[in-house]
């Protein structure tokens, strides 16, 4: 890659880290906005479902490596009895100790994520409820609310 190449794509990428760093700045415009502050409007919107998404997906996975441990246990018995003085049993009982402890700290941690995510879908969704009610409650003179 030339130098005159490189020098242009780094100045792509520094062009674009400024772009994102105006998201409170004022305009590119410099026009402002119609609340006179400057600042572009930003609206921000929350939805349930990624959160409850995930919950689910947590519920799923809490219920896969369940499973897997159960089969990982079931595929490992009888194998003790049948290689006696193998010399790989013994890397294969640490190896089943170590993904049974693995499988049983993801299950514990999706577990213990999934009612938080939907916990934070309820809060989340009770928080924009209130606080659209308080907004909707302020009167601004002027408006057809504030009169």
């Amino acid at each position: 890659m030339a130098w005159d190449e490189w020098e242009h794509l780094k100045a792509e990428a520094v062009a674009r880290q400024s772009a994102q760093l105006q998201l409170n700045e004022a305009s590119a415009g410099g026009a402002g906005s119609a609340d006179g502050t400057g600042r572009e409007a930003v609206s921000l919107r929350h939805t349930r479902k990624p959160w409850m998404h995930a919950a689910g997906v947590a519920d799923d996975l809490s219920t896969a490596t369940r499973v897997a441990r159960t089969d990982l246990r079931a595929a490992h018995e009888g194998v003790v009895s049948g290689a006696e003085g193998l010399a790989s049993l013994g890397t294969l009982n640490t190896v089943l100790t170590s993904w049974k402890r693995r499988l049983s700290a993801v299950r514990d941690e999706c577990v213990s994520l999934q009612p938080s995510l939907r916990s934070a879908a309820r809060e989340l969704g009770e928080i924009d409820v209130k606080v659209g009610a308080e907004t909707d409650a302020v009167q601004v003179p002027g408006t057809r609310r504030g009169e």
